[in-house]
């Protein structure tokens, strides 16, 4: 998924530096709508990561109220994947945010080339 992103960025990123003919209307529609699905996909990945994190938090609170060893594999499993996606989603964010500025970007030049 990041591949995509990543090559969709460099496209961008190259049209506005001149090396490509562009329709700077059509990229800005092809661009939103990428925008749209990085959107989706950080929803998505912030729903999971929330959940992730609770069920990595009620795991503790549950090890520590019962006092049961054998429940500590679980909060470790729980607290190690929430970290992967603490990074993810911020990664994701990131991206949304770049792209709301290239979004910016292509907008203004297809008003000086349009």
């Amino acid at each position: 998924m990041l591949k995509i992103f990543i090559n969709w960025e460099k496209k961008i990123n190259d049209s506005l530096a001149g090396k490509e003919k562009v329709d700077f209307e059509h990229l800005e529609k092809d661009h939103r709508k990428f925008i749209a699905y990085l959107q989706h996909e950080r929803l998505v990945h912030l729903l999971v990561m929330l959940f992730v994190g609770l069920f990595g938090l009620l795991s503790i609170y549950f090890t520590l109220l019962l006092d049961e060893i054998w429940l500590l594999p679980l909060d470790i499993l729980f607290m190690g994947l929430t970290v992967p996606y603490i990074f993810h989603y911020r990664d994701l964010e990131n991206t949304t945010q770049r792209w709301y500025e290239l979004g910016e970007k292509i907008k203004e030049k297809g008003k000086t080339h349009g």
